[in-house]
């Protein structure tokens, strides 16, 4: 941002502001959260990644009975943004709730949906999420009844640091097509890169109003499913926003309630005041310039030019 010219209020000070506003949103949820904790047995405690982040009762992913579970927890949470998007934001799996995932995704989708995962498997030395798709794109893997296929891989245009696979699900006769984006380059509690996150959530943003995936939600995960989860998610709904033309200092100044409304349905929403600071920073650059030009997708094997047809 050009230092001679003047900037809007919301970003005066920004760091400070930062600090002060995730400092209140952290009161403000922490004032719900003890009300709101599910009621946990030993099953359902084994299946959370991290014991301090958990969905809310009210809210959370409950497995279908059809799969004949005595526990139903997931988890996960249901989170509609203002636009009216709906999400699915929920952990990274762990070696034992892979199949609880597949089966929450074969159950909230109809024939087509998406699954954008922002975080590596491994950070470091720390395990952040369990590799819970087929290693082998020859091998299926097989969840009881389910059997999660690998179809085809592709490549967002000018997005190089997200792997895009297509699995077929298939549950007897009936299969559902999933496409997983696999966003490599976010480290946990930071920011990405901005350029490519953004035409990455553009493409999915396109895809998801497509008129096979508008009537599943998204299903987004990071390691622990609330930081870089959150910003994904208020970062779509700023997109959003600007496309309806919004004014610059009212949607500047709507960002902490767009984080507060996600803190509602998934805890920790936006972790950090860096992911903060970045929502508020891609806000006002994505306003100072012509909207992005929407990716396209495109085959990496076999080697032909793809493109998703409604």
């Amino acid at each position: 941002m050009g230092s001679k010219m003047k900037l809007p209020a919301p970003l005066v000070n920004l760091d400070d502001r930062a600090d002060v506003i995730l400092d209140q949103l952290n009161r403000q949820e922490a004032l719900h959260a003890y009300d709101r904790m599910p009621k946990f047995n030993k099953e359902s405690a084994r299946r959370n990644r991290y014991s301090n982040i958990f969905p809310y009762k009210d809210n959370y992913v409950r497995l279908s009975p059809e799969w004949g579970y005595d526990c139903d927890y997931m988890n996960a949470s249901h989170v509609i943004l203002p636009c009216r998007q709906s999400f699915i934001a929920t952990q990274g799996p762990t070696s034992s709730t892979i199949p609880h995932f597949w089966k929450m995704v074969w159950q909230s989708v109809h024939d087509h949906g998406i699954i954008v995962m922002l975080t590596r498997l491994q950070e470091g030395l720390r395990a952040k999420c369990d590799l819970y798709w087929p290693s082998d794109p020859e091998e299926p893997l097989q969840i009881d009844e389910l059997l999660v296929r690998c179809n085809q891989k592709y490549e967002v245009e000018s997005v190089d640091d997200c792997k895009v696979l297509e699995f077929v699900l298939e549950k007897g006769q009936e299969k559902k097509t999933i496409y997983h984006f696999y966003y490599t380059e976010w480290s946990d509690f930071r920011t990405p890169k901005a350029s490519s996150i953004c035409s990455l959530l553009l493409f999915v943003k396109s895809l998801a109003h497509r008129v096979r995936f508008h009537k599943s939600p998204i299903i987004i995960h990071c390691s622990a499913g609330c930081g870089r989860t959150g910003t994904f998610m208020a970062l779509f709904e700023i997109i959003t926003r600007i496309e309806f033309r919004f004014a610059s200092d009212q949607l500047l100044e709507s960002i902490p309630e767009i984080v507060y409304c996600l803190r509602m349905q998934r805890m920790q929403s936006v972790q950090s005041a860096e992911q903060l600071i970045f929502l508020y920073i891609m806000c006002y650059e994505l306003l100072q310039m012509p909207f992005p030009k929407v990716p396209e997708l495109k085959a990496a094997y076999p080697p032909i030019y793809h493109k998703i047809r409604n």
